[in-house]
């Protein structure tokens, strides 16, 4: 039985991946049982989840002109994975925007994250160890450090 299910999920997620546009795409299983495609196309981010209970197909758009890059983690540090998107400011480029998403298993979605400070991750560092989330924000034009944590 595990391995057609294992078929199945390498179908899906063959036929899923097949009908995107060209660009950077990320295959990864946030929990156990469940695949996701992940791609970014301008400035659109498409994803495809195939569970046991079939598929569900979304699209997140980000308002840049900018390049965007993906990365996956562990941004809740409760063993879910998720998936960043980040992108250089419009205005000097100097710094990097992030949006963070993470794997709702009730909702079969994913949903944004937001930092304890500021309204963006902006320069977002991961630290596993401390399990939290390090970025920049600031109050009256000055840089400070926001340290998020989520659960225990």
């Amino acid at each position: 039985m595990k391995l057609g299910r294992s078929l199945f999920f390498a179908f899906l997620l063959l036929v899923a991946s097949s009908s995107w546009a060209s660009g950077d795409e990320i295959n990864f299983h946030p929990v156990n049982g469940t695949n996701v495609a992940v791609s970014v196309a301008d400035s659109k981010v498409s994803y495809v989840i195939a569970d046991e209970k079939g598929e569900v197909d979304k699209s997140i758009d980000i308002d840049t002109e900018s390049k965007l890059h993906l990365s996956i983690g562990d941004y809740r540090f409760d063993g879910t994975k998720g998936f960043a998107v980040s992108y250089l400011d419009e205005g000097m480029g100097i710094y990097e925007i992030s949006r963070v998403f993470y794997y709702s298993r009730k909702l079969r979605s994913f949903e944004e994250l937001s930092p304890a400070c500021g309204d963006e991750f902006l320069n977002l560092k991961v630290d596993s160890k401390k399990k939290v989330l390090i970025s920049t924000y600031f109050t009256q034009n000055e840089p400070k450090t926001c340290v998020t944590r989520f659960g225990g």
